[in-house]
């Protein structure tokens, strides 16, 4: 479009408000309005209403980007929407306006979403398909979907958010409408620990998403990463959180940076729970916790900055700072059973397991598991539960059978295989009592010579934690 003569445009307005929706999706906010402006100035080429009806759509969409990057005002967003519908009923009964009208109704449902009116934003996505449908408009209709799907899936319907996906898999549309839809996949099949599956919808969504440049490329490559390690592919796992680190050292866009940045610090936690040598991706995680203090005081729990939140409880989990962790994840709990928004419950719930284990309180941490299986199990909720560890392995031990707790152990074992070949003496096995993953890492570095304030540093722990676990080591090994 840039190449175009300006000539051109003035002469066919409509390229300027195209040029404008592309501009706002690859978030350069700033550039949108002056180009709104000239199809306006231009508008007499084309019939009044209809520049002025599609203007309104793509100024709802800046809206809405806007409320992403900096602060939201709905009821500013859901005004311009309205004044965007009004405008289309006023417009040509054509192809282009029915696809703005699905357009719109995309981003009404986005906004409802973000203030957590899920009933009002799922008939909006209802309303966007036939729209996008009848206008032929086969990349709004498929994005329809997966967004349509995305909030099922937050809601924690996670079989009925595969079921929408799966609805476009076989679709024969432009290959780069896709993207998204491979991604959500990946990201769903990584929960059921259906791995295969997993990398292959990951590889076509880094695939599309390089194809097309986007920067909000991070999730596929934060997909990656996890997937590989799930595999026991270190490397390949290093490799794909290094790409992401890139990723968001050079977004040119403060919200695709911060949103990658939190994919990245989500990963490497992952990656470094379960090898001591691997301690040093923790440290990023403590420069953002430094900034980011300020949540603790006065938390935003809007919808936008969920992933934000759960990334603030696992990185107080890591620093030791478990009361604090404890009290932020029962407020996000709190906000999703009144929003609908329990779709991270199982991960939230087994996180506070682990803190109270941690705590010495092991029989309120068995019952608090027990009921997070019972929340977890109508939808096949695995990783969830497998990405915690050991320390998870061991409490699901003592509780009682049943296939589902038989399924979730049989999911640690490539992983359990993998530690105990690589790094566990062979008369560990032979222990009265298996030593955790953890009480192995800190064995490892007591036996190197390390002081305890030295072993806190080196795990990015507390000297007290320390502690806890040389008591449990002692007992275990009677010395």
């Amino acid at each position: 479009l840039e190449t175009l003569p300006e000539a051109e445009r003035e002469a066919y307005p409509r390229l300027y408000i195209f040029q404008a929706l592309v501009v706002c999706i690859n978030y350069h906010l700033a550039d949108v309005e002056p180009l709104l402006q000239k199809a306006e100035a231009n508008r007499h080429r084309l019939p009044e209403p209809a520049i002025a009806a599609y203007a309104a759509v793509v100024r709802a969409d800046l809206l809405f980007a806007n409320g992403l990057v900096h602060s939201f005002s709905i009821t500013q967003a859901l005004h311009q929407i309205q004044q965007a519908l009004d405008y289309l009923d006023q417009s040509p009964d054509d192809a282009v306006t029915c696809s703005f009208r699905g357009h719109v109704l995309m981003t009404r449902a986005d906004v409802l979403l973000t203030r957590g009116d899920l009933p009002n934003a799922e008939r909006a996505f209802q309303e966007s398909i036939r729209f996008n449908q009848a206008a032929g408009n086969e990349i709004l209709h498929l994005a329809s979907f997966w967004k349509y799907g995305d909030m099922k899936i937050a809601q924690g319907q996670l079989h009925r958010g595969e079921a929408l996906h799966q609805q476009i898999g076989h679709v024969q549309s432009p290959i780069l409408a896709l993207h998204y839809f491979h991604l959500r996949l990946a990201q769903l099949y990584y929960e059921w620990n259906r791995l295969a599956e997993a990398e292959q919808h990951a590889q076509q969504a880094v695939a599309l998403f390089e194809m097309r440049g986007l920067w909000d490329r991070f999730g596929a490559y934060g997909a990656m990463a996890k997937i590989k390690w799930a595999q026991g592919e270190q490397e390949a796992a290093l490799d794909w959180l290094q790409k992401l680190d890139a990723l968001h050292n050079a977004s040119p866009n403060p919200h695709i940076g911060h949103l990658a940045k939190l994919a990245s610090i989500n990963t490497s936690l992952l990656l470094a729970g379960t090898d001591p040598t691997l301690a040093y991706l923790r440290k990023p995680a403590k420069e953002w916790l430094q900034q980011r203090e300020y949540l603790l005081k006065a938390p935003d729990l809007n919808q936008q900055r969920r992933l934000e939140n759960l990334v603030l409880v696992k990185v107080l989990c890591v620093y030791g700072r478990l009361e604090e962790a404890l009290h932020h994840s029962e407020k996000i709990l709190a906000r999703g059973g009144k929003t609908g928004f329990d779709g991270n419950r199982p991960d939230i719930l087994a996180t506070q397991v682990l803190i109270l284990a941690e705590q010495g309180k092991t029989h309120q941490a068995l019952d608090l598991l027990q009921h997070a299986l019972e929340i977890a199990e109508p939808e096949g909720y695995v990783r969830s539960f497998v990405d915690k560890g050991a320390p998870m392995q061991a409490l699901l031990r003592q509780l009682p059978t049943n296939p589902y707790k038989k399924r979730l152990l049989a999911a640690f074992e490539p992983n359990l295989t993998a530690q105990v070949e690589s790094s566990a003496p062979e008369s560990a096995s032979l222990l009265p009592e298996q030593l955790t993953e953890r009480e192995l890492e800190v064995l490892r570095l007591l036996v190197s010579g390390l002081k305890n304030k030295e072993m806190a540093e080196t795990l990015v722990v507390s000297v007290n934690t320390i502690r806890f676990h040389l008591k449990n080591l002692y007992s275990k090994l009677h010395v």
